[in-house]
């Protein structure tokens, strides 16, 4: 387990020097594209953003994941899953492009028409490298995986900001989105084509083994998606693109964290955990050491946003953003609870039961579906508040779903818990006072902003330093062993 544990932190190590990376190059691409775009236009992409999530959830038939699940898959089971894919791929391609009148009536929106063609092609893009991630994930070559992901956002960037200086409007954000897939793919396959490539071969029986995992697989991540992103939908058909534009941004500041923290030691821990699938008492140890390590790496993150986003939303966006502000405020809830449920996946996966994921979220997308259909008359900010209670609902389903797979203990994981979330609520009350404070004296908005961010970083280093010097001694002499 020793070897097993320090390649899973050696993949972490990568992954994180990845995620660090593409992070700050979506980060400065937002803020850089809030600039010389308006909130409509990211309202029209949140609107693309959900028909892009339903295609990718079909494009492989959810049957890729199960690489990583069967240990022993042969080479002919391989290379039929890989020309599955591309069939899956054509298929979803077409369905998107017939589609495209249906989304124009839906949200009401004629723009959109041209906008659906224009991404209907990364659904065919993506399905030829998907193979190849899960090839390299399998075998926890996350250095190659880091270096792909970097290049393709930074190449998507480019051309995204490039396209917005052009006056390219919402197109900057979509062929930014495309270029970064189109990048992304053709690296995963000429990287992976190296550690393993498919031959001339299908069958259909090989792909008896996969089917009942990927059919489980691609509905709970259909239904996951459409879970996540049912606010998008019912507020962009509602309340119209520019409330959207606004509410995607509090979003994304709050879900941004996990969604690129959490990656980082999810993507590492399926395989890991996969190893040892059969040993439960190693697996509930090791997803208490996941949670907690979530735990002290993202809740830093959305304490800060938390106490200094009327700062950094006027001075960095721009006054003309300054309605996410209370937004941000409310989603914060949200975000913790999103990233302490997010790595159940890691282990529903590693037992093969996608089949309870997919009844989870199920029960997720009908019970918001109908609360937020009824609510959205009342506004963003009770949807906001709504979002908040029925994941927080969601998350107490999580921990019974853990106990019945591995045995969790809900005692022993929330105290796992306890410091983390003391810790951080003190960090984001203490920077709140102390923007209150220094606002008055430190005039520029970006200046106050990288001083309070200092001062909330230091307090929480001394926590760590006091509380859980332990925890990181150990894993900073596995990240940084010969």
């Amino acid at each position: 387990m020793t070897t097993l544990k320090a390649q899973a932190v050696d993949g972490v190590k990568w992954t994180a020097t990845s995620t660090l990376a593409v992070t700050a190059a979506k980060y400065i691409r937002t803020i850089i594209l809030a600039r010389l775009l308006v909130p409509d236009d990211f309202g029209l992409m949140a609107m693309l953003t959900v028909l892009i999530g339903l295609g990718q959830a079909f494009s492989d038939m959810g049957i890729s994941l199960s690489i990583i699940w069967k240990q022993d898959a042969s080479d002919d089971e391989l290379s039929s899953i890989y020309w599955f894919n591309i069939l899956t791929g054509i298929i979803v391609t077409g369905l998107v492009i017939a589609a495209a009148p249906l989304v124009v009536f839906f949200y009401h929106e004629p723009r959109l028409y041209d906008l659906v063609l224009w991404i209907s092609p990364i659904f065919l893009v993506s399905s030829t490298g998907m193979p190849f991630q899960m090839m390299l994930q399998k075998e926890l070559l996350f250095s190659r995986l880091a270096k792909i992901e970097i290049i393709a956002t930074v190449v998507g960037a480019i051309v995204a900001v490039s396209a917005a200086l052009m006056d390219g409007g919402v197109y900057a954000l979509v062929w930014g989105s495309v270029v970064d897939i189109i990048v992304r793919a053709a690296l995963l396959v000429v990287v992976g084509w190296k550690n393993w490539h498919p031959h001339v071969h299908f069958r259909w029986k090989d792909l008896r083994g996969f089917i009942r995992f990927g059919l489980f697989n691609m509905g709970e991540r259909l239904l996951n998606f459409y879970y996540a992103n049912i606010d998008y939908i019912i507020l962009g058909r509602f309340l119209g693109g520019e409330i959207l534009g606004i509410y995607m941004i509090a979003y994304q500041m709050v879900v941004e964290p996990f969604l690129k923290i959490n990656p980082i030691l999810v993507r590492v821990a399926f395989p890991v955990f996969a190893k040892k699938q059969e040993d439960n008492a190693v697996l509930r140890k090791g997803y208490y050491e996941l949670s907690k390590v979530v735990a002290l790496l993202t809740f830093p993150v959305l304490a800060l946003i938390a106490a200094t986003t009327h700062i950094f939303i006027p001075a960095l966006f721009g006054e003309k953003w300054n309605q996410a502000i209370p937004l941000i405020q409310i989603l914060v809830i949200l975000g913790v609870l999103r990233a302490l449920i997010n790595p159940i996946g890691s282990i529903l996966y590693a037992k093969g039961r996608t089949d309870m994921g997919f009844y989870w979220n199920l029960y997720g997308a009908v019970v918001n579906t109908v609360v937020f259909w009824i609510f959205v008359s009342y506004g963003v900010f009770v949807i906001a508040w709504l979002e908040n209670g029925l994941t927080f609902i969601s998350f107490i389903l999580a921990l019974w779903i853990l106990n019945r797979v591995i045995g969790l203990k809900p005692a022993e994981y929330l105290a796992t818990l306890a410091r983390p979330l003391i810790a951080n609520a003190i960090v984001a009350a203490a920077t709140y006072a102390a923007s209150l404070l220094l606002e008055e004296i430190v005039a520029n908005g970006i200046a106050l902003f990288a001083v309070l961010v200092v001062f909330g970083l230091s307090l929480y280093a001394a926590f760590l330093a006091i509380f859980e010097r332990d925890l990181f001694k150990e894993y900073w002499r596995l990240l940084w062993r010969r």
